[in-house]
């Protein structure tokens, strides 16, 4: 879990949705799993607020489809992301906010079973 702080904490329209980086994860795989996704990033924002801060501003478009039956999912959103520059030099992300503007369907399954662990971690 590189990708995020140890302090890491996952915002969801407002809401302190997860504090655990490795849940965040497994969240992420278990809502995506059973879906082909397209996620687009349209005019980010970054700000360098020190040396070992930062702050990045993306619009999202989602686009998803059910492998099963084709259903799909399409979503527009707002992310608000604060970094922080760790001592090797990697920028890791510390607050992750995602805020959906608007949703056409909905994902079918959001709750994670305890001890459900993905296959890979890493899809081709």
């Amino acid at each position: 879990m590189e990708l995020f702080t140890d302090d890491f904490r996952y915002y969801l329209n407002g809401h302190l949705a997860v504090k655990d980086k490795l849940l965040q994860a497994r969240n992420a795989k278990w809502c995506n799993k059973d879906m082909q996704t397209m996620h687009m990033g349209h005019q980010p924002m970054i700000w360098l607020i020190d040396d070992t801060h930062a702050r990045g501003v993306f619009q999202y478009e989602d686009h998803m489809c059910y492998y099963d039956d084709s259903e799909v999912l399409q979503g527009w959103l707002v992310y608000c992301d604060d970094f922080v520059k760790g001592s090797d030099g990697a920028w890791r992300i510390q607050k992750l906010r995602m805020a959906y503007r608007e949703m056409d369907g909905s994902f079918r399954s959001t709750m994670v079973p305890k001890d459900w662990v993905p296959d890979e971690w890493d899809t081709p």
